[in-house]
């Protein structure tokens, strides 16, 4: 039997022990997520945030105008480049800081409205997801667009938790889920598509209220009249803030309407490679890239990975479920919500697809909705009950009941049938545990089964979040990651050197390269030669990740060679050029240049890499040149192989 504390200074000891443990659970996490932050290294995405974040502000919204993202990212970034400067450790803690941002939610409105335990699960499960802590060392938007969505989310929750009671919400969660809304669609495109989903929703739940006020007064006459002006009220507030989200959003509509026709017809870079495509839109919460990696190097072992993760994520889905057939009111709600607005997601991105008649739906912006879930999985788990309700009264109950009732709306009781409401319920009569488990749970499943799937889904983050950590701080700190842009730097030496001979002449057969092999040489620091050879490439991908490596050799984008060069890679000028020609390119070299090339990705959502010997052979016949040899890189942090191949004029 527990002990009741029924006194209100141990009452309030617990809350703030609960508070404490769950503030040093969110310390923990903003430690676990930083530790790969401290690598200068990047990929190409990450080297488009660097270089955009140089430009002066009005230069910045211009090119990213041409982009396929909308500005407010970069602008916040901008602001970071001229407080901070602009290195790129500075850069990356800031989507760290948007990482923190969403695990401390859980601190600071999920342990409100859905109780503490809810509350920690939550953070938890923020700092772990694999997938979510990949985002929070990448420079660019998502874990920050994951942050509006999901206070958003909540935002959204409460205003229809205050609809239904007939109840008048607080001037702040209007206006934090007005701001949360407008920054998740100026922060990606996948976020308004996100925010459109949660202000139908908030819509609707008025308009009901609406109606219901009506019924009520039809059948009570004129004595339910004053009924009607608060759910009138509210919806004049949203359509109020609905117009002002428009009004703000209209003048970047007109250059969203010349991105979608500027990736019309197949421009888009994603392509949908089934089943591939698929199990990765199913799995990326846990088996993050380096995670699925990793399972693939490892055979058999990494079958039995797999599985397991399979099965955490079914377990997942089966909470999920529960949560919005069989919890409380207040959870079952949000846990239809939560789903409504991942799968919107998704369908409104395949219905923009087939407007454009381009694929845009890529698994990596469902995360930007990943945070709803999270949530509605840590509320569904939050109602399990883990200790004996003693008979007559509250035991222990972790502190949820003054939460549950922190979170009603104002001047409201706790709804029947809510989380609140079984609470309240079992406070009020005595009854043996199976009876509190039964008010608590409402579950077809034994409680034993809901407290199973809780230590099972912990255990699976645990593992999953530890093991993706583990690989990517082995991997964005490994030197290799750097081998082949120093190798640029004095590329020129091994050309002079080969002198045109016989034993150089020709390129190594780039796929007798293993990857755990590939890395032909040392990662050099010498600084670069006055007669440093020119880069070339017809992939901006590799010359913008070797501008942000501080290449120094002059980079130049080979648009003769089937290239697309256009106004949003501009802010990579003057230092990566563009030649419409090979003589352009090659002016005063003598003939002479390293060409940059990616020979193999892991990946197929992105597309078939091209084979590197026909490039070479492509190459040698646009320029006018003879290749002298090649060398290939392996590039941990991106799991890819780079390959360098010397070219010298045909007449030397």
């Amino acid at each position: 039997m527990g002990r009741i504390a029924d006194k209100p200074s141990e009452r309030a000891a617990g809350s703030r022990k609960g508070l404490l443990a769950h503030a040093a659970l969110l310390a923990a996490g903003a430690v676990f997520l930083a530790l790969p932050a401290f690598s200068p290294t990047t990929w190409f995405d990450e080297s488009y945030s660097l270089a955009l974040a140089r430009q002066p502000l009005a230069d910045l919204i211009g090119i990213a105008a041409a982009d396929v993202h909308p500005p407010l990212y970069y602008v916040l970034l901008r602001a970071v480049y001229l407080l901070a400067g602009p290195g790129t450790v500075p850069l990356r803690l800031f989507s760290v800081a948007g990482a923190v941002a969403l695990a401390a939610l859980g601190l600071t409105h999920v342990r409100r409205d859905f109780g503490p335990r809810a509350g920690m699960l939550f953070t938890l499960a923020a700092c772990l997801t694999p997938y979510l802590a990949y985002t929070a060392i990448q420079v660019r938007m998502y874990s920050w667009t994951t942050f509006a969505v999901t206070l958003c989310f909540i935002c959204a929750c409460r205003l229809m938790r205050s609809a239904r009671a007939g109840a008048r919400p607080t001037a702040a969660t209007w206006a934090a889920f007005f701001l949360s809304s407008l920054a998740a669609a100026y922060l990606h495109y996948f976020g308004m598509l996100a925010a459109f989903v949660m202000n139908a929703a908030v819509l609707e739940a008025l308009v009901s209220a609406l109606r219901r006020a009506r019924r009520t007064g039809e059948g009570k006459g004129s004595s339910a009249a004053p009924a009607l002006p608060a759910p009138r009220a509210q919806i004049a507030v949203f359509l109020a803030q609905a117009a002002v989200q428009v009004a703000a959003y209209l003048p970047w509509l007109a250059v969203l309407m010349g991105q979608l026709a500027e990736k019309t017809n197949g421009r888009f870079w994603v392509t949908f490679a089934f089943p591939e495509s698929l199990l990765q839109i199913l799995a990326y919460p846990l088996a993050s890239e380096q995670v699925a990696y990793a399972l693939r190097d490892v055979g058999a072992l990494g079958a039995v990975g797999g599985a397991l993760i399979a099965c955490a994520l079914v377990v997942a889905a089966a909470v999920l479920l529960h949560g919005m057939v069989r919890a409380g009111a207040d959870v079952r709600r949000a846990a239809r919500l939560a789903c409504a607005v991942y799968a919107g997601v998704g369908v409104l991105g395949i219905a923009v697809s087939q407007i454009m008649g381009s694929l845009i739906v890529y698994y990596r912006y469902f995360s930007l909705a990943l945070g709803p879930v999270l949530v509605a999985v840590a509320a569904t788990l939050g109602e399990v009950p883990w200790s004996r309700v003693p008979a007559g009264g509250a035991g222990p109950a972790d502190g949820r009941r003054a939460a549950q009732g922190a979170a009603a709306p104002e001047g409201s009781a706790p709804e029947a049938g809510t989380a609140a409401g079984a609470f309240a319920a079992t406070g009020a009569c005595a009854g043996d545990r199976a009876a509190a488990d039964a008010a608590l749970l409402r579950a077809p499943l034994p409680v034993l089964v809901m407290r199973g799937a809780t230590v099972a889904l912990a255990v699976a983050l645990a593992a999953c979040g530890a093991a993706h950590q583990a690989l990517t701080v082995s991997q964005i700190y490994s030197p290799q990651n750097d081998a082949v842009f120093r190798y640029l730097e004095t590329c020129g030496e091994d050309l002079a050197e080969a002198g045109g001979g016989d034993a150089a002449g020709k390129a190594e057969e780039p796929d007798a390269v293993a990857p755990d092999s590939a890395v032909a040489a040392s990662p050099s620091t010498a600084a670069a030669s006055p007669s440093a050879l020119p880069v070339l490439s017809n992939d901006i991908t590799v010359l913008g990740t070797a501008w942000a490596a501080g290449v120094e050799a002059p980079l130049v984008y080979a648009d003769f060679y089937d290239g697309y060069w256009n106004r949003a890679y501009a802010c990579y000028e003057p230092d990566v050029t563009s030649a419409d020609t090979a003589a352009e390119a090659l002016a005063g070299s003598g003939g002479c240049f390293a060409y940059l090339d990616i020979g193999q990705s892991d990946d197929p959502s992105v597309g078939t890499v091209k084979d590197p010997r026909a490039a070479i052979e492509r190459m040698e016949e646009l320029a006018g040149a003879r290749a002298v040899g090649t060398r290939a890189f392996w590039r941990p942090y991106e799991h890819r192989v780079y390959y360098v191949t010397l070219f010298e004029g045909a007449g030397q």
